[in-house]
This record gives structure tokens, sequence and C-alpha cells, in this order.
């Protein structure tokens, strides 16, 4: 028998999992169910995240080029897979 506990942290993940596609599809023009596709560990959908926020900022494009050549090896994966759409 699963412990309570258990149950209620798969349920809470489960509802944050989904609160997160629906803002990451707010901010983008991909659908809740593409990005449950595409992203579907929680980890890949705050890089996501993180990603949009660097490209959405106000700053110029050439600070927005260098924060992500900064972050590069954390957002590559997740590059890779949005060009896959592509």
């Amino acid at each position: 028998m699963p412990n309570r506990f258990d149950v209620i942290a798969a349920e809470a993940a489960e509802l944050t999992r989904s609160e997160l596609d629906g803002e990451l599809a707010r901010i983008t023009s991909l659908s809740e169910s593409t990005l449950d596709k595409l992203l579907p560990k929680k980890s890949d959908k705050e890089l996501f995240a993180e990603l949009m926020a660097i490209v959405n900022a106000s700053s110029s494009r050439n600070k927005k080029a260098v924060e992500v050549k900064e972050n590069i090896d954390r957002f590559a994966g997740i590059i890779v897979k949005l060009l896959e759409l592509v």
C-alpha cells in the first residue's frame, strides 16, 4: 500500500507540471501538449522558462546573446529540441 504522502506528493508534482505547461504555452506559440511532449521533465521546462526569460527581456540583442552564450551548456539540449520543431 503506497504511503499517503507519496500520493499527495505525486498529485502536487502533476499539478505543478500542468501549471508550468500552461505558463510556458502562454509565453510561446507552442501548445501545452506540444510543450509536454517536447519537454517531459520539469527540469527541462524550468530551463526553457529561464531561456525564454532571457529572450523576452528588454535588454539588447547583443546582451541576450551573451547571456545565452554564457549558459549554452545548460541550454543546449533545450535549444536542440526546439530547433527540431523547425
